[in-house]
């Protein structure tokens, strides 16, 4: 309609008013104007679709708007209302509680000058133009705001739970995403186009989703709240730009994480992200996270890597591995719960941490690889026991080893080779100097073995306090390099299956602790075993062929 309409009436003997019905889709410009004589009326009806452009939008009654029969006006909830005009009013025809659709699709500004209502299924379109709410717009549960262009401001008002959809070319987050109740937030751009998210950080109930297009997080008022699922798409990217250091905001998710495609920390020195779900899963794909935390109960589901600070269990909580690639680029913290390897390779560069000054840590391996180019068990200030066990896999250290002496009485740190081999190439130190017998650390090998391939050392205190257990079974400790033993520093507890060997291609000296002596004792490798002091073999003593041993002063 580019002019005017007007409904006559109709007399035959009597007056009969007409009523105009759309159930089509009827447009109507900023010239156009449906009018009429007596009572004519003009139904819009479920399902069909009314254009307006007019600046008054659409009345119920009164000589104003795109729709002015003198009689009654009928705006369906379900029908779809598009608003393509300028400058415009939405008009107090609009009906409330709209289970169909809103479309602004403005060069202008459209705004709404009465409260209204979109109802369970109702749709907002925002194609071009600002919407302006002046806070009077409601969205209910499970309707829907979709975004491919244009703005909206106000503030939305109510609880219901909505979602958001954003499409098309590059935008910057409005107020769409300002309701109390925002559940999902979607993103499927077009190719190399962005949803940038700068002012306002949101927090969702539901998921947040990814499927193609760049989401940019900047906003620093408050840290990002994900209450179910964060997926990344393969051609999706996540851009989480919030300094954590500057900020101390991060990007908090209680669901499943999938990254299948780009996860980047943008120009942000390092970002944050939070994983608090109970039951979840994690991978970051063929990408990587940046700081990664864990305090819920987590299982890699894919490849997870992590460039900065990994402290899965930190605080509390489980990270479990699976048969996946865990690479921890900048260290591993365990503390204040478990991270238990069932599975796949775990790569560690930087050291893997267990326990710190009041929380304990827990690392169990079943099965898969570790390896690591340091271990720290316990802290030097801890006040609780740290445990790591292996009972399978394959445990590799590239670097020192360092179990340190608890600071508060009958708390212990321990190291458990209950099968498989683990191997050290660096020094294995035993640290503290307390003398107070019930502050322990030790490792305990049962049926397993451990290759010391860097020396191992005691600090001297009280030889109660730092132990090596053998005693649960046939296992084997293998030394290269050099076993230092200060007075009352160190305890062998020796099992009748166990072996203590030296190993080194080079000299060694073969040495006594403070407490405890040799079962089974072996010597191999070219290199000379000078013995420095009285030592008391309870069992066998295996001299390699090519190997030689210097008794030196003593009797044995």
């Amino acid at each position: 309609v580019v002019g005017t309409v007007y409904i006559n009436s109709y007399t035959s003997g009597t007056t009969y008013d007409r009523t105009f019905t759309n159930a089509g889709n009827l447009t109507i410009t900023s010239s156009g104007l449906i009018t009429g004589q007596n009572t004519a009326n003009f139904t819009q009806s479920a399902n069909g679709t009314l254009q307006i452009a007019n600046a008054a939008g659409i009345t119920t009654t009164g000589a104003t708007g795109a729709i002015q029969v003198p009689s009654t006006r009928t705006y369906s909830t379900g029908a779809n209302y598009i608003y393509n005009g300028a400058n415009q009013n939405i008009g107090n025809g609009l009906p409330t509680n709209l289970t169909g659709s809103l479309t602004i699709n403005a060069s202008g500004t459209v705004t709404l000058e009465n409260a209204k209502t979109i109802a369970n299924g109702g749709n907002v379109f925002i194609t071009s133009g600002t919407f302006a709410t002046v806070n009077r717009l409601t969205m209910t549960s499970t309707s829907t705001i979709n975004r491919s262009g244009g703005s909206m401001s106000g503030t939305l008002q109510g609880t219901g739970t909505y979602d958001v959809n954003y499409t098309g070319n590059s935008m910057t987050t409005t107020t769409e995403l300002s309701g109390t109740g925002l559940r999902n937030v979607s993103v499927a751009m077009n190719a190399g186009q962005s949803v940038n998210n700068a002012t306002n950080a949101f927090a969702i109930s539901g998921n947040l989703t990814i499927t193609t297009g760049n989401l940019i997080l900047q906003a620093t008022d408050a840290s990002y709240t994900v209450g179910g699922n964060l997926s990344v798409a393969s051609t999706g990217t996540l851009t989480h730009n919030v300094s954590w250091d500057a900020t101390n905001k991060q990007l908090t998710v209680a669901g499943n994480v999938a990254v299948d495609g780009v996860y980047t920390k943008g120009s942000a020195p390092r970002s944050h992200l939070s994983l608090i779900g109970v039951g979840k899963t994690v991978r970051s794909g063929t990408s990587s996270f940046n700081i990664l935390t864990i305090t819920g109960t987590i299982t890699a589901n894919g490849a997870v890597t992590v460039n900065d600070n990994f402290w899965p269990a930190f605080g509390s909580g489980s990270f479990t591995t699976g048969t996946n690639a865990i690479t921890a680029n900048a260290g591993m913290l365990v503390s204040g719960g478990t991270v238990t390897v069932n599975g796949g390779i775990v790569n560690i560069t930087n050291a893997l941490i267990i326990g710190q000054a009041t929380t304990s840590g827990t690392v169990t391996m079943n099965s898969g690889s570790l390896i690591t180019d340091g271990i720290i068990l316990g802290d030097a200030a801890g006040t609780t026991s740290n445990t790591l066990a292996q009972s399978g896999g394959t445990f590799v250290v590239n670097g020192a080893v360092t179990i340190n002496q608890p600071l508060t009485n009958t708390t212990t740190n321990t190291w458990n080779i209950n099968n498989q081999t683990a191997t050290v190439s660096g020094l294995i130190t035993f640290a503290g100097s307390n003398a107070t017998a019930s502050r322990i650390g030790k490792i305990v090998i049962v049926n397993g073995t451990l290759n010391a391939n860097g020396g191992m050392t005691f600090v001297g205190s009280n030889a109660a306090t730092k132990l090596i257990d053998m005693s649960g079974g046939a296992g084997n400790l293998n030394l290269k390099g050099t076993l230092t033993v200060p007075a009352a520093s160190s305890t062998l507890i020796p099992g009748t299956n166990s072996t203590f060997s030296y190993v080194d291609v080079n000299p060694q000296m073969i040495q006594k602790f403070t407490t405890g002596n040799y079962y089974n004792l072996a010597i191999s490798g070219a290199g000379v075993k000078t013995f420095a002091a009285l030592n008391a073999i309870a069992n066998n003593l295996s001299i390699a062929t090519g190997s030689s041993v210097n008794l030196g002063t003593f009797t044995h």
